[in-house]
């Protein structure tokens, strides 16, 4: 639905627009990311401070909250794949990936440590990369193998943009 918005923002709650009016959706919380299932806008999920998620699945007339895994920064980030809308990704103490919506999760052991950003190539899902508090690491089989890319200067990556059409 074209009409419908959805954003999280530190310290004011994640918001989202019905086409009508602005609802906040996790009150009395940090808004920390959000996410639409691009197939089924009755689905999305919602985050807050350290991991906290919830998600929706009947459009926001109910919300239920999702188990985590432990050691997620306090700003946190969820991705979710852009050719199979049930898997999603979220940055803890690494990145791991559930398959089914949240409901369970998978260490994919990229060794970046406490995650910072993830970006999924949109021509070619396979290629993820993940800043962490340690390296910035890329996988180009889905998160099986995972090398480090060199960074330049010292400090953590926080932003990762790859090409919409061209993967390398």
């Amino acid at each position: 639905n074209s009409d419908f918005l959805i954003m999280g923002a530190q310290d004011n709650d994640v918001t989202h627009y019905d086409g009508e009016k602005w609802v906040g959706r996790n009150p009395s919380s940090d808004g920390v990311d959000a996410l639409w299932d691009y197939s089924d806008s009755n689905v999305a999920w919602t985050c807050s401070q350290l991991g906290a998620l919830r998600r929706t699945t009947d459009g926001f007339n109910t919300t239920q909250s999702i188990a985590t895994p432990h050691g997620a920064p306090f700003v946190w980030e969820l991705e979710i794949h852009p050719t199979i809308p049930t898997t999603i990704f979220g940055g803890f103490s690494d990145i791991y990936k559930s398959t089914d919506r949240g409901d369970n999760w998978t260490n994919l052991n990229s060794g970046a440590g406490l995650v910072e950003f993830i970006s999924i190539s949109p021509s070619d899902p396979n290629i993820i990369y993940v800043s962490g508090d340690i390296a910035l690491m890329k996988t180009t089989d889905g998160g099986v193998s995972w090398t480090e890319v060199f960074v330049p200067q010292g400090g953590i990556v926080r932003s990762i943009e790859i090409h919409p059409t061209d993967s390398s």
